[in-house]
Protein backbone atom coordinates (compact mmCIF):
# COMPACT_ATOMS: atom_id res chain seq x y z
CA UNK A 1 0.00 0.00 0.00
CA UNK A 2 1.16 3.50 -0.78
CA UNK A 3 -0.11 4.97 2.46
CA UNK A 4 -2.75 6.96 0.59
CA UNK A 5 -6.51 6.98 1.22
CA UNK A 6 -9.59 8.69 -0.20
CA UNK A 7 -11.95 10.41 2.18
CA UNK A 8 -15.50 11.05 0.99
CA UNK A 9 -17.50 13.50 3.09
CA UNK A 10 -21.26 13.93 2.68
CA UNK A 11 -22.95 16.87 4.37
CA UNK A 12 -26.53 18.08 4.42
CA UNK A 13 -25.64 21.62 5.40
CA UNK A 14 -23.51 24.02 3.39
CA UNK A 15 -20.04 22.62 2.77
CA UNK A 16 -18.44 26.03 2.16
CA UNK A 17 -16.73 26.31 5.55
CA UNK A 18 -15.47 22.72 5.50
CA UNK A 19 -14.15 23.12 1.95
CA UNK A 20 -12.31 26.30 2.94
CA UNK A 21 -10.86 24.68 6.08
CA UNK A 22 -9.57 21.70 4.06
CA UNK A 23 -8.04 24.03 1.45
CA UNK A 24 -6.47 26.21 4.16
CA UNK A 25 -4.88 23.07 5.63
CA UNK A 26 -3.32 22.36 2.21
CA UNK A 27 -5.57 19.52 1.05
CA UNK A 28 -6.74 19.23 -2.53
CA UNK A 29 -10.47 18.64 -2.78
CA UNK A 30 -13.14 17.93 -5.34
CA UNK A 31 -16.74 18.70 -4.47
CA UNK A 32 -20.17 18.66 -6.01
CA UNK A 33 -23.81 18.97 -5.08
CA UNK A 34 -25.92 15.81 -5.22
CA UNK A 35 -29.32 14.45 -4.30
CA UNK A 36 -29.37 12.28 -1.20
CA UNK A 37 -32.17 9.83 -0.40
CA UNK A 38 -34.25 12.55 1.24
CA UNK A 39 -32.58 15.90 0.55
CA UNK A 40 -29.84 17.74 -1.29
CA UNK A 41 -26.29 17.10 -0.09
CA UNK A 42 -22.74 18.22 -0.81
CA UNK A 43 -20.05 15.63 -1.44
CA UNK A 44 -16.36 16.36 -0.89
CA UNK A 45 -13.54 14.04 -1.97
CA UNK A 46 -9.91 14.30 -0.97
CA UNK A 47 -6.90 12.04 -1.44
CA UNK A 48 -4.79 12.18 1.71
CA UNK A 49 -1.82 10.42 3.26
CA UNK A 50 -2.77 7.70 5.72
CA UNK A 51 -0.88 9.42 8.54
CA UNK A 52 -3.09 12.52 8.03
CA UNK A 53 -6.40 10.68 8.66
CA UNK A 54 -6.74 11.80 12.29
CA UNK A 55 -6.01 15.42 11.40
CA UNK A 56 -8.64 15.44 8.64
CA UNK A 57 -11.19 13.61 10.81
CA UNK A 58 -10.69 16.22 13.54
CA UNK A 59 -11.12 19.02 11.00
CA UNK A 60 -14.37 17.47 9.70
CA UNK A 61 -15.74 16.85 13.21
CA UNK A 62 -14.90 20.36 14.43
CA UNK A 63 -16.38 22.04 11.33
CA UNK A 64 -19.42 19.83 10.74
CA UNK A 65 -19.95 17.20 13.48
CA UNK A 66 -22.97 15.66 11.71
CA UNK A 67 -21.19 15.07 8.40
CA UNK A 68 -21.02 11.47 7.18
CA UNK A 69 -17.63 10.35 5.90
CA UNK A 70 -15.96 7.18 4.69
CA UNK A 71 -12.31 6.37 4.11
CA UNK A 72 -11.06 3.93 1.46
CA UNK A 73 -7.62 2.64 0.50
CA UNK A 74 -6.17 3.96 -2.75
CA UNK A 75 -3.89 1.72 -4.82
CA UNK A 76 -2.29 4.44 -6.92
CA UNK A 77 -2.57 8.10 -7.88
CA UNK A 78 -1.19 9.98 -10.86
CA UNK A 79 -0.58 13.20 -8.92
CA UNK A 80 -2.35 15.38 -6.42
CA UNK A 81 -2.30 18.22 -3.94
CA UNK A 82 -0.89 17.34 -0.53
CA UNK A 83 0.01 19.58 2.42
CA UNK A 84 3.65 20.65 2.45
CA UNK A 85 5.38 19.59 5.63
CA UNK A 86 7.69 22.04 7.29
CA UNK A 87 11.31 20.96 7.40
CA UNK A 88 12.21 19.33 10.68
CA UNK A 89 15.41 20.68 12.12
CA UNK A 90 17.55 18.15 13.90
CA UNK A 91 19.85 19.45 16.56
CA UNK A 92 23.19 17.75 16.97
CA UNK A 93 25.27 18.01 20.07
CA UNK A 94 28.78 19.27 19.56
CA UNK A 95 31.70 16.94 20.25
Amino acid sequence: AMGIVKIQIITRRSATELIQNLKNAGYGITHHDAKGSSENVSIIYSIIKRNEIQKVENLVKSTNPKAFYSIEDVKSVSHGVFPVKEAVRRWRKGK
